[in-house]
């Protein structure tokens, strides 16, 4: 879908595999949940990441860029569980360097930008032992030919029109956070720029799915001594507790509460699984 001849980034891009790190190179991902919002499971470790922000320059309303991107970090900062340190330095966003930077380009690190592209978010990921690859570097390119301004409410109309920056830096750090884009719902997460200049109530369900997952499952207390369980329909799944992806093995969930620092030897032994 297409909004005036603009659309907004792809969710991700790269072509450099490591192993056992590799650049994110899906675009619409199938979420497991229910909801409308997209979500591929792809998260930070700990809801929580540095991004640093040094925008020079100010828009034709005198807003300056800076503040206007710190602005769309508050936008998801302050509504959501997902928390950005902002460190207001320069860092190129096109090093893969494990920190996080956003400036205008002309190019996608190397790359030209498709046709109506205003803006690309680079996400690293790193394997984890359950669920989606954890994202451990997002870096947003945004288009320096594109012609900006910063205002609320409906886009300018007009093919020569100026398209809202501070929507745009909402939009690439949705992308940061994990979301996908959203066809299917009103949401500044859609995959085309529209008139919704702020995160709306999807946008929020999305980040909140993400990061609270695990608190949606049963965890058991553990207690000294001896536990027999078993595996089985109406347990939770990896999916479930990872918040996407496609591993729907049932797994139960022990929780150990400790009032002090201690050493603890864990043995498990099964007749049908790895222990």
């Amino acid at each position: 879908m297409k909004s005036g001849g603009r659309q907004f980034s792809m969710a991700a891009t790269g072509s450099k595999i490591f192993a056992p790190i590799a650049a994110s190179l899906a675009l619409f991902f199938i979420s497991a949940q229910s909801a409308a919002f997209e979500i591929s499971g792809s998260k930070w470790k700990g809801g929580t990441t540095d991004f640093y922000v040094s925008l020079i320059g100010e828009s034709p309303s005198g807003i300056a860029w800076h503040d206007s991107f710190l602005a769309a970090i508050a936008d998801w900062d302050d509504k959501t569980v997902f928390d950005f340190a902002v460190i207001e330095q320069p860092i190129d966003p096109c090093l893969e360097d494990g920190l996080n930077s956003v400036d205008f380009t002309n190019e996608v690190c190397g790359s030209e930008y498709g046709a109506n592209t205003l803006a690309v978010t680079l996400r690293r990921l790193s394997t984890t032992l359950l669920g989606e690859p954890n994202i451990f570097e997002a870096d947003i390119v945004i288009n320096s030919d594109v012609r900006y301004d910063i205002y609320d409410g409906a886009l300018y109309p007009g093919s020569n029109r100026r398209i809202d920056f501070r929507r745009v830096a909402i939009h690439e750090l949705g992308h940061v956070i994990g979301l996908e884009h959203e066809s299917q719902e009103l949401a500044i997460m859609a995959p085309s720029i529209g008139d919704i200049d702020r995160p709306t109530e999807d946008d929020l369900a999305g980040v909140e799915a993400l990061y609270t997952a695990l608190s949606s499952c049963t965890q058991n207390a553990l207690v000294l001594g001896e536990k027999t369980n078993s595996l089985s329909e109406g347990d939770c799944t990896v999916a479930q507790i990872t918040a996407g992806g496609t591993d729907f093995s049932y797994i139960d969930l022990y929780r150990i509460d400790l009032e002090k620092a201690a050493t603890l030897s864990l043995t498990m032994t099964s007749s049908s699984l790895d222990s």
